[in-house]
Formats: structure tokens, C-alpha cells, sequence
């Protein structure tokens, strides 16, 4: 998201392939039963690729949520029961092989004594006409999967327009609060005020889709040089907009789903998921930054000046300058 010479190389096109995941082994345990979240993560990605809808959606908590948003087409659905995310999964299969996914970047969060365990995905499927996808996983007390957030680029993908924003929850609430600041200190590109929202066991993954590079941030000093670093490519501050902000609480899953975009900054697509804590003080534990940047190209006065400073012409370089 950031300057892309901060971002390190992940390696690319290498293919996902899981195997000697039987039905038993990756079956996890009866409702309520604690399972390993690692192994739910890790048999869940088996059941992608196998584009087993039944594998898939057993790993899911009863009061699961997935949030999906279509940046092709700008549809935002939240499925919030077995139905649905049965359905969500039957039509997502029904793009393409999932076994050609190819992983750009894959890692899991174990949980702390405050934080739900994660994972962070982000992969494409040309075969299914996905050209960016990306996924946040939080686990519950349980194991299993509580939220989901599924944000891609599906070329054939059609929906209504998301609402401009979708909040869980009032306004008064700790991660509600936590996230009204965040989200105002980003558009006032303070950065002081915005890291108010994160303490040192803090981390900020970035990844960058036209690069294929991966950044980690961790601790209050590397995350504020991250937004330092962030708003200097945000001069048009105008241009920012944000058309989904899902918001929840502690009592469910503290976590924001932010959907962005600049492009008049270079950011043409962009998407965030934060991982809050669950103390009555919200802090942001994990933050998730998947974005697709390209720097704009020099405006045409800045051409021209150049061109005339190049040609030491100097009623062309000075003509650029106000009285």
C-alpha cells in the first residue's frame, strides 16, 4: 500500500497443493468441543481446493459471518447463516478450478490472551476469472471460523451496489469508538491521533498486488513510519473513499472491514481488515492491508517544467510559477 520499495518479495505463481487430508482427519469436533484453529485453517484451504462445499462449510462456527464484496462490480453480501454461506461457496466453486489457485501470500495468527487467532490469504485463480482475492479468517473460542471477510476481483461476478456503509453496532461501543478515530485521523492524515489505535504488540501486514510484495509492521515506531510513508502518497486527500465499513464488537468479533479506494492517488483498489482486541479498551492487534498501487504518472505542468528545466529554456521554466 505504501511506498513499494519497503515491501519485501513473498515468491510468486507457486501453486497451492494439500494432500493426505482424509474426510476423518479434517473433521472437526461436535459443536462446542474446542478444536485447533491451525488445523480448522488448514483443512478449510484443503476444502478449497478440492472445491468440497460440504469440507468447507463445516468449518464454520454457528453464528459465523461472511462478508464478501465484489470489487469488480462493487456488491457487498454479508451471509450470516449456513445457507447462505452454503450458497456463497456453491456459486464460488461454480467459477472455475479451484485447484489452480495460485498463492500470492498465506499465513496464520495463533490466539493471545486478548486476540482471536487469524489468517491472512491472498491469492488469484485465472481459470475463475479471480484476478485478486483476499481473505481474513478470525477464529473463535471454539476453533472454528467466527468471521469472515472474502474481498476479490471476480470478472463475471455480478450484485447490487453495497450500501456506503454497514455498521454493527452503536456508536458508543469500544471497537466503534477505536474505529472513529481511526477513520478520521486517516482522512486528517494525523498520525499521532491515529496511533491511538495501536500499542506495541501491534502488527500491519501490507501486501501489494501490482508488485507481488509483502511488508510487516510491528510495534507503535514501525507502524507510524508505515502511515507516515502511507499519507505522502495520498496528496489528494478528496479522493479517498470508502464505500464498506463493517464494524462489530466485542460480544460477537472485534473487527473492521474497510473497502477503499483512491485513484487519482494510485490506489485503485484497496481493502483492510482489523483484528481488535477484546478488552473495553479497543486496540488494533492485526491489521490486514491487501492494495493494488500504481504511482499516477507526473501531471502535464510538471512535464513541461521538467522538459524546460532540461532544456535550460527560461521562460518555459518560470511560466509554471505564480505571482
Amino acid at each position: 500500500m505504501w511506498k513499494l520499495h519497503w515491501l519485501a518479495c513473498v515468491g510468486l505463481g507457486v501453486t497451492i497443493a494439500l494432500t493426505g487430508c482424509s474426510e476423518e482427519e479434517d473433521k472437526p469436533g461436535p459443536p462446542g468441543e474446542g478444536v485447533d484453529p491451525n488445523t480448522v485453517y488448514e483443512n478449510h484451504l484443503a476444502a478449497i481446493l478440492a472445491q468440497n462445499v460440504a469440507g468447507a462449510t463445516k468449518n464454520y462456527a454457528e453464528d459465523a459471518r461472511v462478508d464478501v464484496y465484489n470489487q469488480a462490480d462493487g456488491s457487498h453480501a454479508p451471509h450470516t447463516d449456513m445457507a447462505a454461506i452454503t450458497g456463497f461457496y456453491t456459486a464460488l466453486f461454480a467459477t472455475g478450478d479451484l485447484s489452480t489457485l495460485v498463492s500470492k501470500h498465506m499465513h496464520f495468527n495463533g490466539s493471545t490472551d486478548d486476540t482471536f487467532a487469524s489468517a491472512f490469504m491472498v491469492w488469484e485463480c485465472t481459470d475463475c476469472n479471480i484476478a485478486e482475492a483476499t481473505e481474513t479468517m478470525i477464529f473463535g473460542l471454539d476453533g472454528r471460523i467466527l468471521r469472515h471477510t472474502f474481498v476479490y476481483r471476480w470478472t463475471e461476478g455480478q450484485g447490487p451496489e453495497s450500501a456506503a456503509v454497514a455498521i454493527g453496532t452503536g456508536l458508543d461501543k469500544p471497537v466503534s469508538l477505536a474505529w472513529a478515530n481511526h477513520f478520521s485521523a486517516f482522512g486528517g492524515q494525523n498520525v499521532t491521533n491515529i496511533m491511538k489505535d495501536y500499542d506495541d504488540s501491534s502488527e500491519v501486514y501490507v501486501f501489494d498486488h501490482s508488485s507481488g510484495n509483502l511488508d510487516t509492521h510491528t510495534g507503535t515506531t514501525e507502524i507510524a513510519s508505515l502511515f507516515v510513508g502511507l499519507f505522502a502518497t495520498l496528496p489528494d486527500a478528496s479522493d479517498v473513499s470508502a464505500p464498506v465499513q463493517v464494524v462489530e464488537e466485542k460480544e460477537t468479533a472485534p473487527y473492521v472491514l474497510l473497502v477503499w479506494k483512491s485513484p487519482g492517488n494510485g490506489y485503485a483498489r484497496a481493502t483492510d481488515t482489523f483484528v481488535f482486541n477484546n478488552a473495553d479498551t479497543a486496540m488494533i492487534k492485526r491489521q490486514f492491508v491487501v492494495v493494488n498501487y500504481q504511482a499516477p504518472a507526473p501531471s502535464e505542468a510538471a512535464n513541461t517544467h521538467l522538459n524546460a528545466v532540461r532544456a535550460q529554456t527560461v521562460t518555459d521554466a518560470t511560466m509554471g510559477y505564480v505571482i
